[in-house]
């Protein structure tokens, strides 16, 4: 039965989770595998997901990490996938790539890839939009947090 992403993994299952990782045949001793083969960890994982999806995961984990998944970033994200909030400030801290904790044009574009494979009717919404909704302080600006919570508001990540 696929996993209910809005329950919590118990630490018991963070164990047989890091056990499936390990088994993954492009590990290796730096603790990480090929972020080609998230498909095949997320299925014995028994947490199907769409072809897109994994494109997109994939090509989030070969930005962020150069093509390797590692285990302790693996760990984190199963830990928190339940809290959208928390993954979101997580994930998004890592799309910040000039480190200023607002979100720009560029950093929303990708962020938004992994948001509407997940939730397809985020398709068509503008920087200009994604701003009005979400800046909540009215500075004309998104800051990681208000971007946090406006995923918890807006994206349906089943």
């Amino acid at each position: 039965m696929p996993r209910d992403i809005t329950k919590a993994y118990t630490e018991d299952e963070l164990v047989l989770i890091k056990g499936i990782f390990q088994g993954i045949p492009s590990y290796t001793a730096e603790n990480s595998i090929s972020s080609k083969d998230i498909g095949v960890l997320m299925k014995r994982m028994d947490y199907p997901r769409t072809e897109e999806q994994i494109a997109v995961y994939e090509t989030y984990w070969d930005k962020l990490f150069e093509g390797r998944i590692p285990l302790e970033e693996w760990i984190s994200t199963c830990r928190n996938l339940h809290n959208l909030r928390r993954i979101t400030i997580d994930r998004a801290a890592a799309f910040d790539t000039d480190g200023d904790g607002i979100i720009s044009l560029t950093e929303f574009e990708e962020i938004m890839k992994i948001a509407i494979s997940h939730d397809p009717k985020l398709k068509g919404l503008t920087y200009a939009d994604f701003v009005t909704e979400a800046d909540t302080n009215k500075d004309g600006k998104v800051s990681i947090e208000e971007l946090a919570g406006w995923m918890e508001t807006r994206v349906n990540l089943a």
